[in-house]
């Protein structure tokens, strides 16, 4: 077998080339998980959120700013 030396250590020249690594961790679930709904509601508010204050921001009445 063909190595290489990387560094100091020696390795073989066979690598992963573009193959992913998907094939090893099974199936997508489909099914949503409570944590995956947890997760998806608190960026719904944090963009709520950022949204809000974005707006709030940009169209204060200048008079009424100090």
């Amino acid at each position: 077998m063909k190595t290489r030396k990387l560094h100091n250590i020696t390795v073989s020249e066979i690598g992963m080339g573009c193959m992913g690594f998907s094939h090893g961790y099974g199936e997508i679930p489909r099914k949503i998980t409570r944590s995956m709904r947890f997760a998806r509601l608190m960026i719904s508010a944090a963009r709520s959120l950022t949204l809000r204050k974005f707006t709030a921001l940009t169209f204060q009445n200048p008079a009424t700013m100090n």
